[in-house]
């Protein structure tokens, strides 16, 4: 079954396509798991964790031939989960073959191959030991690290490049120095020692320039032959298959355009760039006053209350825009909704409610100290009725059908809905009513929504939120 296949059945929620993904992907995971955390339990936990997720919102993913990509973007989102930072497991120690997901039986049949790169990988920084990691051993392309990672393709592609650069220089060097055979090589000041970035540079720098160590390279195998046979060990097989939890522990962020697990929110970091951005807005606004010498010409008339005029005669209220904000809304007992009354202000000089076309409210006198507060129209508040149906449509997908009645024209009508994250649908209007069509494939998962809806006349109102079950349960 190819990747495209394979997630179509996991948004249906077969179990037997998560079986089977299990089978072909988790000795991998297992072994990226182990990379980033360094602990049996642990790295159980997360693969249990991500098969979970798999098996709920395997409907999240856009992009189905990207499903490699996508597990392994979960798997290191569990293990952040897990610890602050991830941790650089190889350091000098050389754990079992199993650890690092090779087969120990096939890994016999090229034991210098895994010493050498295993040892050689302990040089590495802990991302560029993930990354060699990812584009090495595990076969991902720069693409695929990008969104593992979360970075841009072209970074990852420069990142993969230059660690596995690094990674093929420390294996010549441990060739190098292994054989012995170069008198020159062991006579070099600083070479011996802990093998480190400085002993590669110096040994690299000394096979290069020495005919003797060329001549012997040419008869041993090289780094970038070792890496390829290293990467060609298979993997261990997974363990026995872990049953699929009820609901998973906990919901990750889902992007909109591509559907991989995204890192959770910094919200002190929120927190403290809006109040920095809030402090920096306030200051300019001071220093524009200080400069000008006050508030800017007809700032006084916009700040004025509705409810107010100018205490001149002849002066000319502006109305402000915080006093056409969206009215709340509660909803009846029948199910509608209604809306609190839109309220608009009349100003000084236009003709009132009722009156003769073209007759003009009396002005206060010249010397009124202070004008009376102006008449208001109060319109009636909105009412607005929804209504649901749900079907269970093709490959299992639970379609949900909302219809929306008002008793004024609409300007717009917007379904919020909810099956796992949260989604925003337009619906189109016609006139008093509005229609849409929304659907979701997770396995016996409701869905929670409810409607906003605007008038063309400024009043708004919202439904308060209704579940409808999942049909194809």
């Amino acid at each position: 079954m190819d990747e495209s296949a394979l997630v179509t059945a996991l948004s249906r929620g077969d179990r037997e396509a998560l079986s089977s993904a299990y089978r072909k992907y988790a000795g991998r995971l297992q072994a990226y798991a182990w990379r980033l955390l360094g602990d049996t339990e642990a790295v159980d936990a997360v693969v249990q964790d991500t098969f979970d997720q798999v098996g709920w919102h395997a409907d999240e993913l856009r992009d189905p031939h990207r499903l490699r990509a996508w597990l392994y973007a979960i798997v290191r989102l569990e293990c952040r989960r897990r610890v602050r930072t991830l941790p650089h497991q190889a350091g000098g120690e050389l754990r079992p073959l199993e650890a690092d997901g090779i087969d120990p039986a096939a890994a016999t049949r090229s034991a210098y191959a895994v010493e050498l790169v295993r040892t050689a990988m302990a040089t590495l920084t802990s991302r560029e030991h993930e990354v060699v990691e990812l584009s090495v051993r595990h076969g991902l392309a720069a693409a695929e690290i990008g969104a593992v990672l979360s970075i841009s393709p072209t970074r990852a592609y420069d990142q993969a490049k230059q660690a596995r650069a690094h990674l093929e220089d420390a294996v010549d060097a441990l060739i190098a120095v292994s054989d012995g055979r170069c008198r020159l090589l062991h006579s070099l000041s600083g070479w011996s020692g802990p093998l480190s970035r400085h002993r590669i540079r110096r040994v690299v720098e000394h096979v290069a320039d020495c005919g003797a160590c060329r001549a012997l390279r040419r008869e041993l195998p090289s780094g970038a032959n070792l890496l390829a046979k290293y990467a060609s060990l298979p993997f261990v097989n997974a363990s026995t298959w872990l049953a699929l939890r009820a609901t998973p522990d906990w919901e990750p962020r889902w992007s909109r355009s591509t559907g991989f697990p995204q890192p959770p929110v910094n919200r002190t970091r929120r927190v403290l760039v809006a109040t920095t951005a809030l402090a920096a807005a306030i200051g300019l606004a001071g220093g524009a006053l200080r400069l000008t010498g006050g508030p800017p010409a007809g700032a006084t008339a916009q700040q004025t209350p509705l409810t107010s005029a100018s205490s001149s005669p002849d002066a000319t209220a502006t109305p402000s825009a915080a006093g056409s904000a969206s009215p709340s809304a509660s909803i009846s007992p029948t199910g509608s909704v209604t809306g609190s009354p839109a309220v608009v202000p009349i100003l000084p000089g236009s003709p009132s409610p009722g009156g003769p076309a073209g007759e003009q409210p009396q002005r206060e006198p010249t010397s009124s100290p202070a004008s009376s507060p102006s008449p208001t129209i109060v319109r009636p508040p909105l009412t607005v009725g929804a209504a649901e149906s749900a079907t269970c449509g093709d490959k299992g997908r639970f379609v949900l059908s909302v219809t929306v009645a008002a008793d004024a024209d609409l300007r717009s009508a917007t379904l919020t809905w909810r099956a796992g994250d949260t989604r925003v649908a337009t619906m189109p209007v016609d006139q008093a009513t509005a229609y849409t069509e929304v659907w979701s494939a997770k396995p016996r998962a409701p869905i929670t929504w409810w409607v906003t809806v605007t008038s063309a006349d400024g009043r708004s109102a919202s439904t308060t939120a209704v579940t409808t079950p999942n049909p194809c349960v």
